[in-house]
């Protein structure tokens, strides 16, 4: 007994685990300084440099004058706060950066804490921003409201309800507090919530399984969403009756439908772990399909409320220059986020509060992320064609997964499909109308065969195969292709194993000799 005591005492003094919470009580570590040594992680600085001022958060001190000042604060989770960027690198302080030349007395502040979901956000709302009352604030919301319904486990309740008797002990031990915080930390490395580097070439990878796919979207769907909307709603409501005007941010990840431009892996075929509600690893193409019935919650309350939506989810690119795993930021993420903050958050700035505007808002060009260096001359190698028989010995891997080694056939040198699904990948200096054709037969040849093709998710029509060698062609608008590797998937309606899963040999459903692309004329 005398051994806890003691343990009490110092955790109230020392606080050696940085604690934020104490049962349900936000306590900010004002005036924290420290340096961590990163050994680990190649994507982060070896030496991170994390500070918060007088209140509590990353940034400058507040203007004395605060109430005269046009204040942001930016509120969310572990990707808001950006633990491992060293100070001045996390995108809400670069995004001060890129508006404060447009305004006077512009303040921002980044108020991230990680681990936060909705549920913490509505605290942080009640017992520290609305007192404050910043002009506006930002909310980047979702990846921690993912199977979420209350806030048992590693969430405090939500302000209007009663909390668990272990939540009420921790407001008034250190030591009940610091245990309830490491269970937090470890529920999150187990949902894939932590900050290791992630390895892509290595990860394992799914097998799509829609049936799955779809029993776990309508799980999200018919437990999850309607929570998850009332809280996002609260959000807007809370903030708006104390003179704050809210902004949502949908939340980036790295996994979904794209090819990784650094290392070309498939992300919708790596393993993601999906533990909150037991379901094992999933594939990135259904974590992303997931996370994407929360983003559309907040797009539908910012259009019924008339609130801004920054559509991060959409509008970063899916690179691992820009994440370091599959949710966190690198500095150049961060700053990209910075800069699509600051593009949309600016003109409503300038027009709600048009005293402060001190000159234009700036214009800010995108990082690249596309394999650039060498793209040009790659394309111009290719000119327009890729032959699956004889491909060009380039930087980069133009035949994706699910293709058989090169063969030839009466003077055609192709490849065979392995699996459902195939891909390519495409090199597009110019975005605009193309023109896709395909020259492909059937394989399989007992049933009716079709092959859906799809452009960087987008799909552009489908194609019935027979077992003679034919041209088929798409047209794809300009606005379902990027600058960079472009991603083309073919989804084969069956494979010899779908129709008999005891089937032995080559799974293969058709062959292809070349893809060709041009400019619509």
């Amino acid at each position: 007994m005398c051994a806890l005591l003691l343990l009490e005492v110092f955790l109230r003094v020392y606080n050696p685990l940085g604690q934020r919470i104490y049962g349900d009580q936000i306590v900010l570590p004002k005036n924290l300084s420290r340096t961590i040594t990163n050994e680990g992680n190649s994507k982060l600085d070896s030496l991170i440099e994390y500070s918060t001022n007088s209140i509590g958060f990353r940034g400058e001190e507040p203007p004395r004058d605060f109430d005269d000042a046009l204040t942001v604060l930016a509120i969310g989770g572990s990707t808001t706060e950006c633990l491992f960027l060293s100070n001045g690198k996390s995108w809400p302080e670069v995004a001060g950066n890129f508006l404060s030349p447009s305004f006077d007395r512009f303040w921002i502040n980044n108020a991230g804490l990680d681990g936060h979901s909705t549920f913490g956000h509505l605290f942080l709302l009640e017992q520290i921003v609305v007192p404050m009352r910043p002009k506006l604030a930002l909310f980047l919301v979702g990846i921690n409201d993912v199977g979420r319904v209350d806030a048992t486990g590693r969430e405090m309740a939500t302000p209007w309800s009663k909390p668990p008797l272990l939540i009420r002990m921790a407001r008034h031990s250190a030591l009940i507090a610091a245990a309830v915080n490491l269970v937090r930390q470890g529920e999150a490395r187990e949902r894939n919530l932590g900050h290791e580097e992630l390895d892509l070439v290595a990860r394992p990878k799914v097998e799509p399984d829609r049936d799955r796919a779809e029993t776990l979207l309508s799980t999200h769907r018919v437990q999850y969403l309607a929570p998850y909307r009332r809280r996002v709603e609260e959000i807007v409501r809370l903030s708006r009756e104390n003179g704050i005007e809210p902004v949502l941010m949908t939340q980036p990840a790295l996994y979904g439908t794209a090819i990784d431009p650094p290392t070309l892996v498939n992300l919708d075929a790596v393993a993601v772990s999906e533990s909150r509600i037991q379901a094992g690893q999933i594939s990135g193409k259904l974590a992303w399909e997931i996370l994407e019935l929360y983003n559309d919650v907040v797009r539908t309350i910012g259009q019924e409320e008339d609130v801004l939506v920054i559509d991060a989810a959409r509008r970063l690119p899916k690179s691992s220059r820009f994440f370091y795993d599959f949710l966190h930021f690198t500095n150049d993420g961060a700053r990209e986020v910075a800069r699509i903050v600051a593009g949309e958050l600016c003109p409503l700035l300038a027009h709600r509060y048009p005293e402060y505007v001190t000159s234009a808002c700036p214009v800010m060009d995108p990082i690249p992320v596309g394999p650039a260096e060498g793209l040009e001359e790659t394309t111009d190698l290719i000119d327009g064609e890729i032959d699956l028989g004889s491909e060009p010995q380039t930087a980069f891997k133009f035949v994706g997964d699910g293709w058989l080694e090169r063969e030839s056939e009466e003077a055609v040198d192709f490849r065979r499909s392995r699996g459902r699904r195939s891909w390519l990948h495409l090199p597009i200096l110019d975005v605009q109308d193309f023109v896709l054709v395909l020259r492909a037969r059937a394989e399989l040849l007992d049933v009716p065969l079709t092959a859906r093709l799809d452009v960087n998710g987008n799909t552009v029509g489908s194609m019935k195969l027979s077992e003679a060698w034919a041209e088929f062609t798409f047209e794809v608008p300009g606005d379902a292709v990027v600058t960079g590797l472009n991603t083309l998937t073919l989804l084969y309606s069956d494979t010899p194993r779908t129709l008999d899963p005891a089937f032995r040999g080559r799974n293969t459903s058709i062959a292809l000799d070349w893809v060709r692309f041009d400019p619509k004329p």
